[in-house]
């Protein structure tokens, strides 16, 4: 295990700025998830961790050494990519231990890691198969074990899942978080789908434009985001953000097309204000007991997905989302009537100028 640290990471192409000094400790035996949209300058900075790109400006430490002008191999790192990256006339057996070869490891040796990272992957089966007799999830493993025989000090993945299909991914995604688990290997996890970071990652770290917006635990950039990006990165179905305006009248509430919500405890601030609620913290007031602010709204259309139902309603001029039990939401139909209410302790408040969030004082 080793601990990775990037000191004010820069890098242009064609006087196009990629990444704009990024710095980063990634702690030992981390799972890291470096999440972003494209371009955001997420895998860039994985391959310069690895040493396949060079930094313009900057260091970088692994394990405490550094390493910015030490060959990629030398690193100590193994990488598995989108692409799966395999050799296709190899069998899966020839691709796992190709590395090892290369590195002049005795047979017996050899044979003994490829047999018990195949027997941790599930492949011993398909040792006599080629890779385009496999699945892409059987793929997939291939890839992770070929990175896996080489015991690195850390793993680096860039989107490996992206090729796979809703449910291959939900699997794959339980198999690296449980490898992760059993081998405490330090880890970095690029990926643009937040279902992954939150569901991976021990932290998160949120990137925009070549730059950090956030860096913490999933639970720190859901339910305490820095900013209305982060906020509206994070999440599915998407947070509400809505204009509203505090006008010091009535400290406990935020005027929003005419409608009055509640406002978090401790924060009041006058004027206008972006006013953040996820859709499942908001509920039908019927629901609802309390002296909690019945809030008017219409309903446009709704979507069923299972065991939840999705609501767009309008409040006026604005449109907001809500998501209830599928028994609450199933007979509402365009043009209904509601009367919503916001879970208070749920409330994300954001500067309209620097979009901000406004923590309670």
């Amino acid at each position: 295990m080793s601990q990775v640290i990037c000191r004010d990471i820069s890098k242009s192409y064609a006087n196009v700025g990629v990444l704009n000094r990024v710095n980063l400790e990634v702690n030992e035996g981390e799972f890291l998830v470096m999440l972003g949209p494209s371009g955001c300058g997420k895998s860039t900075l994985l391959r310069i961790i690895a040493g396949l790109e060079r930094q313009d400006a900057g260091s970088i430490r692994i394990g405490g050494r550094p390493v910015d002008d030490i060959h990629p191999r030398e690193r100590d790192v193994a990488m598995v990519f989108q692409n799966y990256a395999l050799y296709p006339l190899m069998s899966v057996y020839e691709n796992l231990a190709f590395s090892l070869k290369i590195r002049k490891l005795p047979a017996a040796d050899i044979d003994r890691r490829v047999r018990e990272v195949a027997g941790i992957l599930g492949l011993a089966q398909h040792f006599n198969h080629r890779p385009a007799q496999l699945s892409g999830g059987q793929r997939q493993r291939v890839a992770m074990g070929r990175a896996m025989v080489r015991n690195p000090r850390v793993f680096l993945f860039d989107e490996p899942l992206s090729n796979l299909d809703a449910r291959l991914r939900s699997k794959v995604r339980g198999e690296i978080k449980s490898l992760h688990l059993s081998l405490s290997t330090t880890t970095i996890y690029v990926t643009h789908d937040q279902i992954e970071a939150l569901t991976m990652g021990d932290r998160i770290m949120v990137m925009r434009d070549g730059g950090i917006e956030q860096i913490g635990t999933p639970d720190e950039v859901y339910l305490a985001p820095a900013n209305r990006y982060v906020a509206t990165f994070i999440g599915s179905p998407e947070i509400n953000i809505l204009d509203g305006v505090i006008d010091g009248s009535d400290e406990k509430v935020c005027i929003i097309d005419g409608r009055k919500f509640p406002l978090p405890a401790g924060a009041a601030p006058v004027g206008k204000i972006l006013y953040g609620i996820r859709p499942h913290d908001l509920m039908l007031s019927a629901a609802v007991a309390g002296d909690a602010l019945p809030i008017a709204a219409t309903v446009e259309f709704t979507e069923p997905t299972g065991g939840a139902v999705i609501v767009h309603a309008k409040l006026g001029e604005q449109t907001i989302i809500l998501q209830i039990a599928h028994d609450e939401g199933q007979t509402l139909a365009p043009g209904d009537a509601i009367n919503l209410a916001v879970n208070p302790g749920r409330i994300h408040l954001f500067n309209p100028s620097s979009e901000r969030r406004i923590t309670a004082k």
